[in-house]
């Protein structure tokens, strides 16, 4: 109840300074972003870059941290402390730091101002600017157990302990992508719907299995990029759990759906399974970039309808 933790649950802390990336849009200041910045960490601490990209609307244009930024946040760390003893960078998401602003960056991170803290936050250290990268400790935080988010979700959501395991197993430790699917219901996706596809696929040769695949293309388009992610998603675990039943390892899904991924199994092997999960991350990742999903599912329905039918040698 202090002044300085009221300060810090807000987000308005004089001393704790925010740096995430933003559309190059002329007009919008640094403030009028950190604004909605702040509503939207409040509505969701579990913020992930696609919906922060959506909370801006502006989904046809890149983010990045760009020198602007940077010249910014110097002129600020060159001031000394207002309220406390130390000063807080938050960097949220310095993947997306543009290479041409990390030369402004790399002394004041090397040799930060006294009772200065740097905390980069990112979901791919991979992609951060080697130079950058090497000037930093690396503390990792390990995904969620899907007990955990089962449990919570059955706290928080009331959710049906059936229901729950199935959401805890498609979120694979994400609990902002399981949260969303308790509120949105998407969770409704199961096995049965992915193998249905499947059939239509490996048998689209045949002139109704055809329409029937443009039939259900079209109706997979009109429900929402969140939930086409979602049922790819469910496909690519489909996949690899196909892969492990194969190879008799053990794995924890309902009876029901172990039944179900039994009988397609024995289409997926070392041959094709690299190929279809390529395709499905493939799929994903452009469904973010918004593109044309009609067009985008039916190419994907035909390729995995060549990856089936290709056989383990």
């Amino acid at each position: 109840i202090c002044n300085s933790c009221v300060k810090n649950e807000k987000l308005i802390h004089s001393d704790v300074h925010f740096v995430f990336p933003t559309p190059n849009t002329k007009g919008k200041s640094h403030q009028e972003m950190l604004t909605v910045w702040r509503k939207s960490i409040a509505a969701n601490p579990y913020l992930n870059l696609n919906e922060w990209i959506q909370n801006l609307d502006v989904e046809n244009k890149q983010l990045s941290i760009n020198k602007e930024d940077c010249d910014n946040l110097v002129k600020k760390l060159n001031f000394k402390p207002y309220e406390s003893k130390y000063k807080v960078v938050l960097f949220w998401m310095p993947e997306k730091l543009h290479h041409a602003s990390a030369p402004k960056l790399l002394k004041i991170i090397e040799e930060p101002p006294e009772n200065t803290i740097f905390i980069f936050i990112t979901e791919h250290f991979e992609s951060i600017l080697p130079t950058i990268l090497s000037r930093l400790q690396t503390v990792s935080f390990h995904r969620l157990s899907d007990t955990e988010i089962q449990k919570t979700l059955i706290e928080q959501f009331r959710l049906p302990n059936e229901q729950a395991i199935a959401v805890a197993r498609i979120a694979e430790g994400n609990y902002s992508l399981a949260s969303k699917l308790a509120k949105e219901s998407a969770s409704d996706f199961n096995s049965e719907d992915f193998l249905a596809w499947m059939r239509m696929c490996y048998s689209v040769h045949k002139e109704k299995s055809m329409i029937d695949l443009v039939n259900w293309v079209d109706s997979f388009a009109s429900i929402g990029r969140e939930k086409q992610k979602t049922f790819l998603s469910l496909g690519l675990k489909a996949i690899r759990e196909c892969l492990l039943t194969t190879y008799q390892c053990n794995i924890q899904i309902q009876e029901n759906e172990q039944q179900s991924l039994i009988k397609f199994a024995p289409f997926i092997h070392g041959v094709n399974v690299e190929l279809l999960l390529d395709e499905f991350s493939e799929a994903i990742y452009e469904i973010e970039r918004n593109i044309n999903p009609k067009i985008l599912m039916l190419d994907l329905s035909l390729k995995i309808a060549k990856f089936l039918r290709l056989k383990y040698s």
